[in-house]
């Protein structure tokens, strides 16, 4: 997940969007920051899974690297069912950052699942 802190000398499984943890961290929290709505920055975020599903080119998987995990089912789901308003802002400003990159956006599934989903179910 984006704010996990690994050690500089652990690249493995490392996401194109953990490897850059602090311009990462300082471009979402500016994005949570703003004063753009919450419902605005959930359409953007919308919009952005919509390219993913739909638009980009359909001969790539989405699915997450040595598993049958549907990454674009991981982050719809995240997006609906965040808990709470900031949680929902966060997941959006998360998604949006991914910006048109299949990869990235497979990635950020990647992270959740490994980071908070996995852990939660063991």
């Amino acid at each position: 997940m984006f704010a996990i802190s690994r050690e500089p000398s652990d690249t493995s499984d490392t996401s194109a969007l953990t490897a850059s943890i602090g311009e990462l961290n300082q471009t979402i929290q500016a994005l949570i920051s703003d004063d753009t709505t919450t419902a605005m920055r959930i359409r953007q975020a919308e919009a952005r899974l919509l390219w993913f599903a739909e638009v980009a080119p359909l001969a790539q998987s989405r699915t997450i690297p040595d598993t049958v995990i549907d990454a674009y089912r991981v982050l719809k789901a995240m997006l609906d069912y965040a808990p709470t308003e900031r949680g929902k802002r966060y997941t959006a400003c998360c998604i949006i950052c991914g910006k048109e990159c299949r990869a990235q956006l497979i990635a950020l599934a990647n992270d959740w699942v490994k980071f908070l989903l996995y852990p939660c179910m063991t």
